[in-house]
């Protein structure tokens, strides 16, 4: 978006409010924390704790620095969330996280401004509503980053949707008129820079600022999302105890091999033919968790002193190293009890425990931000607020994209998906161990091609899997004139997956 003054020719975009060094500046940082990280996601996660810790910038740079990386991310995720074939956790993460620090900065800026009303204060006034209204308005440019910002603003006690309102207000529209007034009698620094004053200067129309709109769509939709989920949550709550005798399980002497093979953060499979939601949940494996690990294990990482394992340090002492979410809640479990099941399978992200220390504390840091939330019934990878038990890994390993379905409208991510991706072309996850039971508690450690074979993959001579798939075609045979015989043909075919 352009605005072209006549008389002074200068160019201003909703992007670019610094000076041409520091602009060049902004976007090389940029540029080079995008390409020195495995995605875009998490170049805006590096830009923005650089630009978060940078004790150089003054409270206008700061301001402007992360309005522009918020922008930049609301353009993004439009993009990314109307044509993706896989969900990425970190993108609603950097949503809290940048408005959070859009909201502190903007504190900040107000405050550093405070001379009475000055010139200084009423340009920052103006600042903070024109980059308000802009970031609201990208962000509100979709259904989906809409919902999104409404539900990441519900994880900080609706501290966003509490400062847009405060921001955007009629209030401060009725203001506006004034501020321009303070800012043309006392000319402070910068503020030619102002998309507002600027918009002023060329008699354009101000009705675009402080404004808030309301989507009557969205209130349509979140009825049709709160009635799912209610009758999700009630069905669940009926089938969910229904179990029959006893299941397989698998015997002591492999539980000590399994427990051996186990690394801190593995994600952890489990299948119970005697529980009735077996059955009714899509794909092979019923539920997962996480292995948090054990003191011994934590301590030989060098971080079972670290700030990110209090909240589970008792609980692993006590044996409780198994994290989940059921649908009561979350739950610590101790292994020799969780594992009474017909099937286990354990994943690990490659090269997550050679990662740098802060790394693997922030997947700590995350998965504590699960235990505290209630279960989502509504399976909507794009809220939050509640979570499954295949939600709790989508948002707590950082980034990595994990494979989708399409169920009601809406992105859902469960078990057999985070499971199905080991068998992806360039996977970032690997099988450390498949296991079966029988029911004389007989165990037998399988190969990953039979587990592939149960969920629906091809091993290929190359060691390489695809997944098997159905097309099918319907022929139509008239006889005798009055009767039609209608035959459906399918043929098997196979494909490689990519994330």
């Amino acid at each position: 978006m352009f605005f072209k003054l006549k008389s002074k020719k200068v160019i201003i975009t909703s992007l670019s409010l610094l000076r041409v060094k520091e602009l060049s500046a902004f976007f090389i940082l940029v540029f080079v924390s995008v390409s020195v990280c495995s995605s875009e996601l998490s170049g805006f996660e590096k830009n923005l704790d650089m630009i978060k810790y940078n004790s150089d910038y003054s409270a206008n740079k700061k301001h402007l620095a992360i309005y522009q990386h918020t922008l930049a991310l609301g353009s993004y995720g439009v993009d990314y969330l109307s044509s993706r074939q896989s969900v990425n956790g970190l993108f609603l993460t950097l949503v809290k996280d940048s408005w959070d620090a859009y909201i502190s900065a903007s504190d900040l800026l107000l405050k550093s401004s405070k001379r009475g009303f000055s010139g200084r204060e009423a340009l920052a006034e103006l600042y903070l509503i024109e980059r308000t209204q802009l970031l609201y308005d990208k962000y509100m440019e979709s259904r989906a980053t809409r919902f999104i910002l409404k539900d990441q603003s519900t994880m900080i006690d609706n501290k966003i949707e509490e400062f847009i309102g405060r921001i955007l207000s009629r209030s401060n529209r009725d203001k506006i008129p004034i501020l321009i007034d303070v800012v043309l009698r006392k000319k402070p620094a910068g503020y030619e820079d102002s998309i507002i004053y600027n918009k002023f200067y060329n008699q354009e129309s101000l009705n675009s600022f402080a404004k808030l709109d309301y989507f009557f769509s969205d209130m349509l939709a979140n009825i049709f999302f709160v009635s799912t989920r209610s009758i999700s949550r009630s069905f669940g709550a009926v089938v969910g105890p229904v179990e029959w005798s006893r299941n397989a399980r698998i015997g002591s002497a492999s539980q000590k091999q399994i427990l051996d093979k186990l690394r801190p953060l593995d994600i952890i499979f489990e299948k119970k033919s005697n529980k009735l939601t077996d059955y009714l949940i899509p794909g092979y494996w019923g539920h997962n968790a996480v292995w948090l690990g054990t003191k011994e294990q934590l301590i030989e990482l060098g971080i079972w002193g670290a700030k990110e394992l209090e909240p589970f340090r008792e609980k692993i002492e006590s044996g409780f190293s198994i994290i989940e979410m059921r649908r009561h809640g979350a739950a610590f479990s101790r292994f020799h009890e969780w594992i009474d099941m017909d099937a286990f399978a354990s994943i690990r992200v490659k090269g997550l425990l050679d990662k740098p220390e802060k790394n693997i504390l922030k997947v700590f840091s995350n998965l504590n931000e699960q235990a505290g939330k209630e279960y989502d019934f509504g399976f909507n990878v794009d809220s939050a607020a509640k979570v499954t038990c295949s939600e709790v890994v989508y948002l707590s390993y950082g980034d990595y994209k994990w494979p989708t379905k399409n169920v009601l409208g809406r992105a859902t991510v469960g078990p057999n998906e985070i499971a199905e991706l080991i068998f992806y072309k360039d996977s970032p996850l690997e099988l450390i161990a498949f296991v079966t039971s029988d029911d004389s508690d007989m165990a037998e450690f399988q190969r990953k091609e039979v587990l592939a074979d149960l969920m629906g993959f091809n091993l290929q001579q190359d060691g390489t899997f695809k997944k098997r798939y159905k097309v099918c075609d319907v022929d139509k045979t008239i006889h005798n004139r009055k009767s039609m015989r209608i035959k459906r043909r399918c043929v098997e075919k196979e494909k490689y997956l990519y994330i």
